[in-house]
């Protein structure tokens, strides 16, 4: 009897998909913490209730940023690709994952030696910068926004 390698692999693809699941869903209750944190203090200047909050945020994050390095560890033991979309809304330096004006800065700018079509992630919470080609797609949507306005 022949063994289908490739039903194990499918396994490690699905732990995959649930842990960088379980990290969004993670980084997003941390940022909505963070936003009532700010509204709270306006209303109320409680430090005891500050402390306990701003420890549930970082545990949130930093158990986030577990599950992301435990999504990578199984794509590196077993030699899978992570798609290169994903790979995009993770920091390469602090290993946050990215989330528009919350946890980053998107830029989008043309070169204008070679009129390419560039993005550029900004973390905000290590400051790392990391550039990328756009497609022609993209970059075609983008010219669109920049007439409209």
């Amino acid at each position: 009897m022949s063994k289908n390698h490739n039903s194990g692999l499918s396994i490690h693809y699905h732990t995959m998909n649930y842990l960088y699941q379980a990290a969004n869903f993670l980084t997003h209750k941390g940022i909505m913490k963070e936003e009532e944190e700010g509204n709270e203090q306006e209303l109320n200047n409680n430090i005891i209730n500050n402390i306990n909050l701003n420890k549930q945020i970082n545990s949130d994050i930093k158990l986030s940023k577990h599950l992301l390095k435990s999504m990578k560890k199984i794509s590196s033991k077993n030699v899978l690709r992570i798609h290169p979309s994903l790979k995009r809304t993770i920091c390469k330096k602090c290993g946050i994952l990215f989330i528009p004006d919350k946890t980053c800065k998107i830029r989008e700018f043309q070169n204008d030696k070679n009129k390419q079509f560039y993005i550029e992630y900004i973390c905000l919470s290590c400051g790392k910068s990391k550039t990328y080609l756009q497609s022609q797609q993209q970059s075609k949507t983008f010219q669109e926004e920049e007439i409209n306005e």
